[in-house]
C-alpha cells in the first residue's frame, strides 16, 4: 500500500512540473559543462572586488578607501598585489598614526604593489628581486613552506582576479626596504642596549648587586 501511494506522489509531481513549464515556458538550466584538463574558470573580480570579498582584509580596506587606492586596484591592466592581511596590520606599532598619515599610507600601500606584472608563486619562485611601484627593490626568499617577500610570509597565495593576482602577506611592507615588524624589534633591541649601558654605567665604581 505505501509503495502504490509513493508511486502515485510521483506521478503528481511530474505531472504538475509538466503543467508548470507548459504555462510559463520556464525550462530547468542545465548544469555547468565541467572544464576541461587545464581550463581554468573566467575570473570577473578586480583585485578590489575580490579583497572585499574576503574576510581577512578588513584594515587594508579601510586604508585603501581613505586613500583612494581603490581605483588603482579596480583599474584594467596586470598587477601584483601583496596584500597584508589584518594580522599584518595588527604587528604595527603606532597603527592609528599610520593611518592617520594620508600620504605616508598611499605611499607604503604602492609599495605592495608591482605594475604590468601577475606573477603567481611559481613565477616567484625564479624571481630574487622585484621593483614595486614606490620605495626600494623588495627582496625574495622562495626557500621553506612558505615563499617570503622581504621577512613578509606569503600566507594566502595565487587568488586571481581579472587585472591580476593578489598574494596575502602576513607583515606590513615598509618603504625603506623593511617591514613593520622588523623595524619595531630593532627599535627594542636599541632600547634594550640603551638601558643596559645605563645600567652598566650607574654601577661603575660601585658594588654590584649579589646575583
Amino acid at each position: 500500500m505505501r509503495i502504490l501511494i509513493a508511486l502515485i506522489a510521483v506521478v503528481l509531481v511530474g505531472c504538475l512540473s509538466a503543467l508548470v513549464v507548459a504555462k510559463t515556458g520556464a525550462q530547468p538550466e542545465p548544469a555547468p559543462a565541467p572544464l576541461a584538463d587545464g581550463q581554468k574558470q573566467e575570473v570577473t573580480r578586480t583585485i578590489h572586488q575580490s579583497l572585499k570579498a574576503d574576510g581577512r582584509y578588513k584594515i587594508l580596506l579601510g586604508a585603501i578607501a581613505d586613500t583612494d587606492f581603490e581605483k588603482a586596484l579596480d583599474a584594467e591592466g596586470t598587477m601584483t598585489f601583496f596584500a597584508p592581511m589584518d594580522e599584518a596590520f595588527e604587528r604595527v606599532p603606532k597603527l592609528s598614526a599610520l593611518l592617520n598619515d594620508r600620504p605616508r599610507l598611499l605611499e607604503v600601500l604602492d609599495r605592495h604593489v608591482l605594475d604590468n606584472r601577475a606573477l603567481d608563486t611559481a613565477d616567484l619562485r625564479t624571481e630574487r628581486v622585484l621593483i614595486p611601484k614606490a620605495g626600494k627593490e623588495l627582496k625574495v626568499k622562495p626557500g621553506g613552506e612558505y615563499i617570503e617577500i622581504n621577512d613578509a610570509k606569503i600566507l594566502s597565495a595565487d587568488n586571481r582576479a581579472s587585472n591580476g593576482i593578489v598574494h596575502g602577506i602576513d607583515h606590513v611592507l615598509m618603504v625603506n626596504n623593511d617591514s613593520m615588524l622588523r623595524e619595531a624589534a630593532e627599535a627594542i633591541e636599541r632600547g634594550l642596549k640603551k638601558g643596559a649601558e645605563k645600567v652598566e654605567h650607574t654601577f661603575d665604581g660601585k658594588d654590584r648587586p649579589q646575583e
